[in-house]
């Protein structure tokens, strides 16, 4: 959240004063002039306030200020780096079907014969995250084998996605029999 600043108030004061001063020009000409020369007054008291506040303080007193507004900013970033690394978890924890699909690709890839490979049902796997965007996942894939038999084989993979580069890796595939 930002620091309401004089300037802020200033600003804002200045804005009022205008539309104040165009209903009284619009609706009351007769007041208008002295109206006119009170908020120009005002304004000059504001803007001289403003410069004494400012030269008044101690080199120790804006060296303070600045830690503080610097500190600030820092606390800022922080929580925003966490934000966005939390968010980077959840897409990387929320990618089951994604985990199961690239593990499909990832055994096709290995097989003697992967155009005749036959997955399973989706809910016959277990996509288990170990860790942030670290799958281990089991199942089963109907295929030829070298000498053309068609077999079940069960297998497990453990791949990895990389929420920076929105990329799958095999870490390690395992076939049983």
């Amino acid at each position: 959240m930002k620091k309401i600043t004089f300037l802020d108030i200033f600003l804002i004061l200045l804005t009022g004063g205008i539309w104040l001063l165009y209903l009284l020009y619009k609706y009351n000409k007769t007041y208008f002039k002295y109206t006119l020369l009170a908020f120009i007054g005002f304004i000059v008291v504001l803007f001289v306030v403003s410069i004494i506040n400012e030269s008044s303080k101690s080199p120790e007193q804006r060296e303070i200020e600045e830690r503080a507004r610097l500190a600030h900013e820092s606390v800022e970033r922080e929580a925003k780096e966490n934000q966005k690394l939390q968010k980077e978890k959840e897409k990387a924890n929320s990618n089951e079907i994604a985990a199961i699909t690239f593990s499909q690709i990832f055994v096709k890839d290995n097989l003697k014969s992967p155009s005749t490979a036959k997955f399973g049902n989706i809910r016959e796997y277990t996509a288990n995250n170990i860790d942030l965007g670290k799958w281990t996942v089991t199942g089963y894939v109907d295929s030829q084998n070298s000498f053309g038999a068609v077999i079940r084989t069960k297998y497990a993979v453990t791949i990895q996605y990389d929420v920076k580069n929105d990329k799958w890796t095999l870490e390690q595939i395992n076939f049983f029999e």
